[in-house]
C-alpha cells in the first residue's frame, strides 16, 4: 500500500470502486427491487438491516429464496447477504 497522498488517493479509488455504508444499502436495494420486480415478486418482510464496511445483511422473517444481488448461506434463507463487490449491482445513471 502506498504511503501520504498516494495512500489518500488509493483509498478513494478503492472506495468509488465498491460502494460502502449507506451507498452500498441503496445500489444494493435497488438492484434487488428491479430483480424482483422483473419477475413479479415482492420484498419479503424484513426484521433488521445491518450495514458492515463491505457488506450489507437483511434478516428476514422467514426463509425465502434469495434475489440478487444477495445471496444467502445453505441452510439460512433468512439472512442475504450482498458484498460491495457484488458484479450484479445495478450501475447508478
Amino acid at each position: 500500500m502506498p504511503q501520504g497522498r498516494a495512500a489518500a488517493t488509493e483509498q478513494g479509488l478503492r472506495a468509488a470502486q465498491h460502494p460502502t455504508g449507506f451507498d452500498l444499502l441503496g445500489a444494493a436495494l435497488r438492484s434487488l427491487a428491479l430483480n424482483l420486480a422483473a419477475v413479479g415478486r415482492e420484498l419479503p418482510v424484513l426484521e433488521a438491516v445491518v450495514l458492515h464496511e463491505s457488506k450489507v445483511e437483511l434478516h428476514l422473517d422467514q426463509d425465502t429464496a434469495p434475489m440478487k444481488p444477495f445471496t444467502a448461506a445453505i441452510g439460512r434463507q433468512d439472512l442475504w447477504t450482498c458484498a460491495a463487490s457484488s458484479p450484479d449491482l445495478a450501475i447508478e445513471r
